[in-house]
């Protein structure tokens, strides 16, 4: 979390390490109603990639996840900056994509891309 990003007091985190605000003294009659504290939680996007031996898009008990398959996330923030995202599979086929630049978490369209030959 960092504290005072931007140009607006009154819209901007004031909350630093720990969630604490400045201290600040208020004398009588005095207020500051620009105090307040952004928190965000990185998300994540992934699940398996396996071999539809039967070709109805659902994975049943018996069709074995795929490793080494590389995985890449294509999209826009909210802001519309680019993202890209890649893996590879682990060896039983799970994957996870997560983006470590929280500006950059909130996605506002992407296309998922799973290579397989």
């Amino acid at each position: 979390m960092a504290p005072d990003q931007g140009g607006n007091d009154a819209l901007d985190s004031d909350a630093g390490v720990g969630g604490m605000t400045p201290n600040e003294v208020l004398t009588s009659g005095e207020n500051n109603t620009t105090y307040d504290a952004g928190f965000y939680q990185q998300g994540s996007i992934g699940d398996y990639v396996w071999e539809d031996t039967d070709g109805d898009g659902v994975q049943d008990g018996t069709e074995a996840g795929i490793g080494g398959v590389p995985v890449t996330l294509t999209g826009t923030t909210g802001d519309g900056q680019p993202v890209t995202l890649t893996t590879t599979t682990a060896p039983y086929g799970s994957y996870e994509l997560q983006d470590s630049n929280r500006a950059r978490t909130n996605l506002r369209s992407a296309r998922l891309r799973v290579t397989h030959l």
